[in-house]
């Protein structure tokens, strides 16, 4: 017969997968370099391109936001009407560099970013998928390195709603999808350099909800998705490098709700 106490240590017990992992992950003691004498894999930024694609120089950003931080922050909300209008490529050279640009083009190593990133190992990628842009419909890599858009792949058939299943995203104008490649984090952090990558997803996506809001064009952050199809026609492995965040956005009904 069990005891109490060995019923209360396995109800104690993670069971869930994620659970496991979260206990797994934690931190156990102190022991992480200082970045004056940590080992160079742990200080190189590292970016991802595709040399044989054509590389679109995207038109510089304004230098300021019409809308302040404050009124973004009020005015923001999810967007679940989107209009028919084209989304402009002034719009989004400002949505992209705002997001996850380098704020010194100058500077491509640590601390350069408008968002925190664990170590400043920065293992997102970005991607655009446009199916109602100024740009050709098709896949691009966003490389912040010199601000511009990789062309992956043109498909004028494109559809949000291939891989997303909610009807309200089918008409946004593009949908902008985050990735990780969790070993530029795990180098250093090993297990919980997964939970790092989801906190730095996070704060990438907050930018994006902001500064579309400053933007004045409606922006939906979106759980569900059909991941591996996508990871499929952006051709990553959903391992090494896996989708962990996706952002339909697009102008504005005048009957949004």
């Amino acid at each position: 017969m069990i005891t109490k106490k060995e019923l209360d240590d396995l109800l104690d017990r993670p069971i869930f997968l994620f659970e496991k992992y979260h206990k797994k992950s934690k931190i156990k003691k102190a022991g992480i370099q200082i970045s004056l004498t940590a080992p160079k894999e742990w200080q190189k930024v590292y970016f991802k391109f595709y040399p044989r694609c054509e590389n679109i120089i995207l038109p510089n950003p304004s230098k300021f936001l019409k809308m302040g931080l404050s009124a973004a922050l009020h005015k923001r909300k999810s967007c679940r009407n989107f209009g028919d209008k084209k989304l402009s490529l002034d719009i989004l050279t400002n949505l992209l560099y705002y997001s996850s640009g380098l704020k010194n083009k100058r500077n491509r190593q640590q601390g350069n970013r408008f968002y925190p990133s664990g170590g400043a190992r920065y293992p997102l990628e970005l991607y655009v998928i446009s199916t109602n842009t100024e740009l050709p419909n098709g896949i691009y890599h966003y490389l912040p390195l010199n601000h511009s858009l990789e062309l992956l792949n043109t498909q004028k058939k494109i559809k949000i709603s291939d891989f997303a299943f909610q009807p309200w995203t089918h008409k946004a104008a593009v949908l902008i999808v985050i990735s990780a490649i969790f070993s530029r984090s795990s180098v250093k952090y090993r297990e919980s350099a997964y939970r790092y990558s989801l906190l730095e997803a996070g704060h990438l996506g907050q930018n994006i909800s902001l500064v579309s809001e400053a933007l004045d064009c409606g922006c939906l952050a979106l759980g569900g998705i059909l991941e591996e199809k996508l990871e499929r026609i952006l051709d990553i492995d959903g391992m090494q490098e896996s989708i962990v965040y996706t952002f339909a956005v697009g102008n504005k009904s005048s009957t949004n709700i």
